[in-house]
């Protein structure tokens, strides 16, 4: 029971560890001149790719 117990506690620490996102985030201005974010080229509307820009995103510092 004690090996079950320190299994699933050793899943639940593994599961609660957050995986670096590789996702690319784009910014579009629709007609109205709102801006939009989205992750991903093809979430942008066709008539706005031409005009939408990868931002360049940096990682957070590390906490003091």
């Amino acid at each position: 029971m004690i090996r079950a117990g320190m299994l699933l506690l050793a899943v639940m620490f593994l599961l609660a560890i957050p995986e670096p996102s590789d996702a690319q985030i784009y910014r579009w201005v629709d007609e109205r001149g709102v801006p939009h974010f989205t992750e991903g080229i093809d979430s942008v509307p066709q008539q706005y790719r031409a005009t939408a820009v990868p931002l360049p995103l940096r990682s957070a510092p590390p906490p003091a």
